[in-house]
């Protein structure tokens, strides 16, 4: 007995393979898709997190403005002792510590040498740059996310926080 082949075995094999090829782009064009929405969403997360770091934490040592040894930045008024209320002393101490020594700065305030960040902080009344802090050298990585939160200033004005991760 021999086996016979027709017309409707190829004709079902290359149908075959055409749905399998089909499946296969599909599923690498939804895997990259997926891939730069997770990066999307780490970007945001880190920018969160760095402007939450800015707003409501006080730095390690409490007064690191004023003192040698920085651990951690953070521009909340120790002597308030309330959540979204900034120090101007700690504003331009970070203003200055920026245009300095970006890395140090970054490196204070935890973020991963794989991302670039920028942070500006502008007084809502006078419409005042208060600080302005940038990478020496900006390499673009693809997407950016921005994250734009609105706090007190000791002083009884108030003051936008734009941080930009990319």
């Amino acid at each position: 007995m021999k086996a016979q082949v027709s017309f409707e075995y190829y004709f079902s094999l290359v149908l075959f393979v055409m749905f399998a090829m089909y499946v296969v782009f599909q599923t690498i064009s939804v895997t990259s898709v997926y891939r730069a929405e997770v990066r999307n969403r780490l970007i945001k997360t880190e920018a969160y997190q760095i402007s939450e770091l800015l707003v409501n934490d006080l730095g390690e040592p409490a007064n690191w403005d004023t003192s040698s040894e920085v651990k951690r930045i953070g521009l909340s008024d120790e002597s308030m002792n309330r959540t979204n209320i900034l120090s101007t002393n700690k504003i331009q101490a970070f203003n200055q510590s920026c245009s300095t020594d970006y890395q140090l700065v970054a490196s204070k305030l935890g973020i991963v040498e794989e991302y670039q960040f920028e942070v500006f902080i502008v007084d809502l009344t006078s419409g005042a740059l208060l600080a302005s802090c940038s990478p020496p050298t900006r390499t673009s990585r693809g997407s950016i996310a921005e994250v734009t939160r609105i706090a007190a200033l000791d002083t009884g004005s108030y003051a936008k926080i734009t941080v930009r991760v990319w």
